[in-house]
């Protein structure tokens, strides 16, 4: 066996060099939301400079994910072709020079088009850095590397939702664009000196197999049901929780800027905490048990959506808003710690299986990323904020609590023989994973 399948495919110990790819990897990983979700604490300074609505607004988060869908499957074959470690050298680039260029921008179809290059390291990143982490490590392991890999989103969003507002107030909204720019080339620096491919493989990651063999991975209906979980999950928390929260908190609840970021960053530092202990909960399930755990989490945070978005302010407003906050933020952190270690025990144990597996979460992530916010914005601007949730949140959340019972993780698609290979799997190193 070759030492790639060992290290991801076999139950042997984990390298102790995959830390270090692990934490590289993370923290370049944390540029791409941070690029993405800087500008939701930003709202009281760019609504009126660009003369923005709620869908216009909206719509500067959503162009991010529009290149996050057209990159999303060929991210697979791009990082083989160029490497892993090129691919994200590249992306991480794109999101410096789409920050530093929407510091500079004076219209809002500018700051569209920078949006835009900053979805493209979205897209390739989303791909790339998850299978930095699942060539890295075994079956045993790979849960709880990928729930901390998981915190990327919430990470960021701590970081920038603390930082915005404040330096905003401070030295204006640009200012918070230069940050992430600098913040992006430190990144970059960082990861270029640190990673290497594990023992044994190439610059393409060694993945087998033709584009057609890969995308025939994609026949297996179970990664389309996941993937479906993913899009409901990001169209909920994405277009709600992390473009307009805040927002509401403002316009609806009189909080400051600062203050209302600071509630958003408390939703999102509890998924840190709670997302690996997620994966490591997954990490102990069969694989028929680990869906279950997603449907838990987006049960939960269904129920978090019923104390959302009290309209008025009375007594019992804030306390409705904790519970949300609170409830919603342990939900969001058990949906993005178990969905993705999920994906490869579908697909398999190959290179080009893992990134395809994740190929597809991100596709999935990056639709609900278009058409969460502006679909939202738009509907709290002509229906009321509680009224968007009950119609639109709600309803999407609901299927996709249903849905992980119909996915059958142990059924393994019938992969091409160049593939098959890397992807089989003693019953022992199954039950382990």
């Amino acid at each position: 066996m070759s030492s790639r399948v060992e290290a991801s495919s076999g139950g042997e110990k984990t390298p102790l060099y995959a830390w270090a790819i692990l934490a590289v990897t993370y923290l370049v990983s944390i540029t791409a939301p941070m690029m993405q979700m800087k500008t939701p604490p930003l709202a009281s300074w760019l609504i009126p400079e660009f003369g923005l609505n709620g869908a216009t607004f909206g719509m500067q988060m959503s162009v991010m994910g529009v290149a996050g869908i057209i990159l999303a499957f060929p991210a697979a074959f791009i990082c083989r072709r160029f490497g892993l470690k090129n691919v994200i050298l590249f992306s991480v680039g794109c999101l410096a020079l789409g920050s530093f260029g929407g510091c500079l921008a004076k219209s809002f179809e500018v700051l569209l088009m920078t949006r835009l290059l900053e979805g493209i390291g979205l897209g390739l990143v989303g791909v790339a850095a998850p299978t930095c982490v699942t060539i890295w490590f075994p079956v045993r392991t790979r849960g709880i590397a990928l729930g901390i890999w998981s915190t990327w989103f919430p990470m960021a969003m701590v970081i920038i939702y603390s930082l915005a507002p404040t330096l905003a107030a401070a030295s204006g909204w640009r200012a918070v664009f230069g940050f992430c720019g600098v913040f992006c080339t430190i990144a970059l620096i960082a990861f270029a000196i640190v990673y290497r491919d594990p023992p044994g493989e190439k610059g393409s990651f060694a993945v087998d197999g033709t584009l057609r063999e890969g995308l025939a991975l994609l026949k297996n209906k179970n990664i389309w049901l996941l993937g479906i979980v993913m899009l409901a999950y990001s169209t909920v928390s994405t277009g709600c929780t992390s473009s307009h929260y805040n927002t509401y908190l403002e316009i609806i609840q009189g909080y400051t800027p600062v203050e209302s970021s600071n509630m958003v960053s408390i939703f999102t530092a509890i998924g840190i905490v709670v997302g690996p202990l997620a994966g490591a909960i997954s990490d102990r399930f069969k694989p028929m048990k680990k869906r279950l755990v997603i449907s838990v989490g987006m049960g939960m945070y269904l129920v978090a959506l019923l104390f959302a978005f009290p309209e008025v302010e009375v007594s019992h407003a804030a306390l409705s808003i904790w519970m949300f906050v609170l409830f919603g933020a342990v939900a969001s952190g058990v949906c993005t710690g178990s969905i993705r270690p999920l994906a490869p025990l579908i697909l398999g144990g190959s290179a080009m299986a893992s990134a395809m597996s994740m190929a597809m979460l991100q596709f999935m992530q990056n639709m609900g990323a278009t058409v969460g916010p502006t679909l939202f914005g738009a509907g709290w601007e002509f229906m009321g904020w509680a009224s968007a949730a009950f119609s639109l949140l709600i309803p999407i959340c609901t299927v996709g609590a249903i849905i992980p019972f119909f996915i059958k993780p142990a059924y393994m698609a019938h992969l091409p023989k160049a593939l098959d290979h890397a992807s089989k799997e003693s019953p022992s190193e199954q039950s382990a994973g």
